[in-house]
């Protein structure tokens, strides 16, 4: 399938079977976002996940800062999806023209309904990824209060 590639070079997908990769690409839907549309809204239901097929998506925290950019070839709102969580807890929106492909709850639950031994492997790795997106909140949370309590110099080019 035209969009098999894309799945399996992602970090939660590349371990996959082959043929539940094939069958998840098969169900995929082209969707087309202008710059600045809301992608996925903070607090919208779960109903599905994407792949950045062209474009960059910022995702963006409920108190209104970027806590990520994303690029083409990565995945959107897959850890909510595999958590089994109702609602988002953030915000991702098209920083310019972007291609991407759904997939929908529904089709995905079929997919791991076939392949079951998919469904806890997945959720671990989803588990681990998000700790690993806190721990470099954390970190940038750190940096930020470290330039708001020091008199650091300012940086430029040819300095």
């Amino acid at each position: 399938h035209v969009y098999e590639d894309l799945v399996k070079h992602t970090d939660l997908f590349k371990h996959c079977d082959v043929a539940f990769v094939r069958l998840m690409a098969s169900k995929f839907e082209v969707c087309l976002c202008l710059p600045d549309e809301i992608l996925i809204g903070h607090e919208d239901p779960v109903e599905e996940m994407y792949f950045i097929t062209r474009g960059n998506c910022g995702v963006i925290s409920k108190e209104c800062k970027y806590l990520a950019i994303l690029k083409a070839g990565q995945p959107v709102g897959h850890i909510a999806l595999l958590k089994g969580v109702t609602t988002r807890t953030a915000s991702v929106v098209a920083l310019e023209y972007c291609e991407l492909v759904r997939l929908d709850c529904k089709h995905f639950n079929e997919c791991l309904e076939q392949y079951p031994d998919h469904r806890e492997r997945l959720a671990n790795l989803a588990q681990n990824i998000e700790k690993t997106y806190k721990q470099v909140k954390d970190f940038n949370d750190y940096l930020s209060n470290l330039t708001e309590h020091y008199d650091l110099p300012k940086v430029s080019k040819g300095n």
